[in-house]
This record gives structure tokens, C-alpha cells and sequence, in this order.
């Protein structure tokens, strides 16, 4: 894990020196901490008060902390962040594994911390520590909600996993600092590359991306591709199970919107693949595999056939965003004629 801290809040002269020593004791203690204002696992949520934060962290409650002085708008904030997240949590079926609102709101959050009364990041998680094991399995639960790192409540199960088996079986999963950044904040860069060892979650991080983009930015054109044909089609299966599961109440406009196919593609279907698209797009020719065409040869070609096509005028843009699913099994032709084609990010 590369990192343990995640803000979403505002920085400024009233928390600053809060946040500083929280972000601090987050990556000297390798203690995930999140800091929001608002849950980020729906965004219809809004709301009036500015002056509060939420600091999540696995195993403590889930701490409001007012730093303003309107104490009457900060319960109702308070109030309506707990309403809200019962709201998601019957969305996802949460409520067998953690409870109506009643039972836990006043258990598992603290909300009578002034942010100014905080003297000691130490003495500050001591204050909000749970001991009761089944209660941090339901904050963590809770800290899933707010964060949007969904887990299958059937595979979680109600009350404490007995066995090392069911304890691998029914952990819990969250976001890391970066893994929730990459989701939820855009990247200063236009190429953004995750690595990791396969079975790592790279490809679910790629959905959970693909689905806040989708809902988030109703306009955007959206292309996922990988090299295997096998694995295109699986990867078109997997999304609208993913977004079904993710409560995703849009259609998903096929060929309009979104694209799931192989790098490649065949001339006579233009959305069959990645280059073939681009190809009948930009009206360029579209070249067929053979031994003196390889796929390198082929995005080369393109990348030429582009930049002469639109030399004295600006290019539009095929897409706005792309998901290169095993990245590795390419070259940089295919990544810079994607870059070249795309408006916002390459991932």
C-alpha cells in the first residue's frame, strides 16, 4: 500500500494544522485515514454547511468535526450525513450486516469534538477508539459506504467470521489513498498508468473509474480496450454486471457512449475495435494484419495519416476518455496514437 491518507475536504487557516498532523500520524502509523466533507460513493448528496469534516478511519468511529461556529446548521449536517448514509446503505443491502440508523448512530460516530479542542493526533484516536470487535467490522462497513469501495454484502455475512477461512472470505475492502484518488480526483496528467501484480484489483479500479466517469459526466464518450478479443468480450460482460451491482440506474448507450472491444478490430465493422473505430472516425485507411503489417506498423500509419489529414486545423477528439485493460501487451505506437485521439485521460 503506497498510501494511507485521502483528502477530498478544503484546506484552510482552520483546519490546515489539524489536517497537516493527521496526514502525518495517517503515514507514520500506516493507518488509513480519509477525510471527506460529503460521502463520495453517491454525488446527488449536497449540502449547506462548509465547515465540517468527516474522518474516516477503519476501526474508529467515524468522527464529524465542526470547525465553524453556526452550531445549529452543523446538526443539521450532521444529521443529514447520517440520514444519507442509511440511505446508501439500503441501497447496497447494508442493513443485515450493520443495522438501521438507529442502532449505530450514536455508537459508532462521535460528533461533539470542536476541531480547536484537538491538541494531539494521539490522544484525539484514542478518543474515538472502538474495542468492541463486531462494532469495527460495522464502521468499516460504514467507511466502504462513504467511500464507495462497495463490498457484496452476501459475501460479508452478518456478525464475526469464526474461522481463518471465513476471515479471508468475508474481509473487508477498502480503498487505499491512492486507489481513492484515482477514482474519484482528475489527474494533473493525461496518461495516468496503474501498476500492480496480476490479481491485484487492477482491472476492478479501472471499473470503479469507468462507472464514476459515466455517471458523473453524462456527455462522455468512453472507449475501453484491451489486446485479447477473449478478454474484450469478457470485459463487456463484466460491465453492466458491475454497474448493476454499483446501483447504476443510467443505460449504458453501447456504441454511442461506451466501447468495449479488442485493440485490433475487422474493416467490415467499424466498432469492432479500437483502431478500426478510429480509423472510420477520422476516415483514414484501415490496415489488415499481415507479415509486413504489424499493429505497431499499423497505429504508426495512422498517427502519420492523422496529422497530415488535419494539419492546418485542430483534430476533434474521438473520444474524451480511454481504458487500456493489460497495458502491457502493447507498444507506445498504440498508446500515442490513443493519446493523440483522446480529450481528457488515457488510464
Amino acid at each position: 500500500m503506497s498510501s494511507y491518507f485521502y483528502l477530498q475536504a478544503k484546506k484552510n487557516s482552520a483546519n490546515a494544522d489539524f489536517l497537516n498532523n493527521l496526514e502525518a500520524y495517517s503515514e507514520r502509523e500506516k493507518e488509513l485515514v480519509y477525510v471527506i466533507d460529503r460521502p463520495l460513493s453517491d454525488q446527488k448528496y449536497s449540502y449547506n454547511y462548509n465547515d465540517a469534516l468527516i474522518i474516516l478511519s477503519p476501526k474508529n468511529k467515524i468522527t464529524i468535526l465542526n470547525f465553524g461556529r453556526l452550531l445549529d446548521d452543523f446538526e443539521n449536517y450532521v444529521e443529514d450525513i447520517i440520514e444519507d448514509v442509511g440511505a446508501i446503505s439500503d441501497k447496497y443491502l447494508y442493513k443485515n450486516a450493520i443495522g438501521r440508523t438507529r442502532t449505530w448512530k450514536d455508537t459508532l460516530f462521535e460528533t461533539k469534538l470542536q476541531i480547536e479542542s484537538i491538541k494531539n493526533i494521539e490522544e484525539f484516536f484514542q478518543k474515538i477508539q472502538i474495542t468492541d470487535e463486531l462494532n469495527k467490522r460495522k464502521t468499516e462497513l460504514l467507511v466502504s459506504l462513504f467511500i464507495g469501495s462497495i463490498n457484496d454484502i452476501e459475501r460479508i455475512k452478518e456478525g464475526l467470521p469464526q474461522t481463518t477461512l471465513d476471515k479471508v472470505k468475508q474481509k473487508i475492502q477498502l480503498f487505499d489513498g491512492d486507489q481513492t484518488r484515482f477514482v474519484y480526483q482528475k489527474p494533473e496528467k493525461k496518461r495516468i498508468r496503474i501498476q500492480g501484480l496480476s490479481g491485484t484489483g487492477k482491472t476492478e479500479l479501472l471499473l470503479h473509474k469507468l462507472k464514476d466517469i459515466y455517471v458523473s459526466e453524462s456527455k462522455s464518450t468512453i472507449f475501453f480496450t484491451c489486446h485479447s478479443k477473449i478478454l474484450a468480450d469478457n470485459l463487456k460482460k463484466r460491465i453492466p454486471t458491475f454497474f448493476n451491482f454499483m446501483k447504476v440506474e443510467q443505460q449504458i448507450e453501447w456504441e454511442k457512449r461506451l466501447w468495449c472491444t479488442n485493440s485490433w478490430g475487422s474493416y467490415s465493422t467499424p466498432n469492432s475495435g479500437a483502431y478500426r473505430y478510429i480509423c472510420a472516425y477520422y476516415q483514414i485507411p484501415f490496415y489488415r494484419y499481415s507479415f509486413q503489417m504489424s499493429f505497431s506498423k499499423a497505429c504508426k500509419l495512422a498517427i502519420e495519416d492523422i496529422q497530415v489529414k488535419f494539419k492546418d486545423s485542430e483534430h476533434k477528439h474521438a473520444f474524451d476518455y480511454m481504458f487500456i485493460d493489460e497495458s502491457q501487451d502493447f507498444n507506445e505506437d498504440f498508446f500515442e496514437l490513443c493519446d493523440l485521439v483522446t480529450k481528457n485521460n488515457l488510464t
